[in-house]
Formats: C-alpha cells, sequence, structure tokens
C-alpha cells in the first residue's frame, strides 16, 4: 500500500489511479530540531566560545589558570611552523560559533549544521593524538 499525493488516498498496484498519481518524495525536509540536537548545537556553542577566548587569550600572551586549563601542546604541531600552530584552530571556531547561532535561530539543522556536526569526530580524535 502507497499513499499518493493526488487524491491522499491509499492505493495499490491494481488501482487506475495508480499509474496517474504522483508519488511525493520529499528528500532533506525541514523538521524542527529536537532537544538533544538543541543541547548539542549549544554546547558547541559555548565550547567553541571558550576555545576561541583562550586561543586568542593564549597567542597573546596571557596566561592563567582559566586560560592554561585543559590545555597541552601536543607532538603533531611541532612539524608546522609555530604561527600555524597558533592560528589553526581560529577560522573552524569562528565558523562554528556563526553557524551555531544560525542552527539554533532557525531551529534547523540543514546543511551549516551538519558540516558544524561533521568536524565534532575531528576535533575529538586531534585532541586524543599525542
Amino acid at each position: 500500500m502507497v499513499k499518493y499525493e493526488s487524491n491522499g488516498e491509499w492505493c495499490n498496484g491494481n488501482t487506475p489511479a495508480f499509474g496517474a498519481a504522483r508519488l511525493k518524495v520529499r528528500i532533506l525536509a525541514p523538521q524542527q530540531m529536537n532537544k538533544i540536537l538543541r543541547i548539542i548545537f549549544i554546547t558547541i556553542f559555548l565550547f567553541s566560545t571558550y576555545h576561541l577566548i583562550r586561543d586568542l587569550l593564549t597567542n597573546f600572551g596571557i596566561h592563567n589558570y582559566i586560560v592554561d586549563f585543559a590545555h597541552r601542546s601536543h607532538l603533531w604541531c611541532g612539524q608546522f611552523n609555530p604561527w600555524v600552530c597558533r592560528w589553526i584552530t581560529v577560522p573552524s571556531e569562528i565558523f562554528n560559533i556563526i553557524v551555531s547561532l544560525i542552527v539554533l535561530k532557525r531551529s534547523n539543522v540543514g546543511v551549516l549544521g551538519i558540516l558544524v556536526l561533521i568536524q565534532v569526530p575531528f576535533w575529538l580524535l586531534l585532541v586524543f593524538l599525542p
């Protein structure tokens, strides 16, 4: 049994309306965000904001307990120019902050939200690298 758009009735393949009806297919239809996704994007926003502030303060030579909390140097960063290691996370943090606000305002994840969610496993991988 398939529901068709033309009359909204349930039809099977033997009815005359089967060939004439058009099947309504919705791909990536916008849906309201549930509470779990909202909490995830709020967490990403807060973490990205904290991390951006921490990185900027560290890059400008300001050190205190809040800035140095859970911060360590990575071995993989030593093979690059020190300038690259200092500023490598800043563009993605700015992107995450802006997109998280857009997603929360629209209450729709969409393509931008998916781009932010794809980054999460990548950053977790980088945290656990030596």
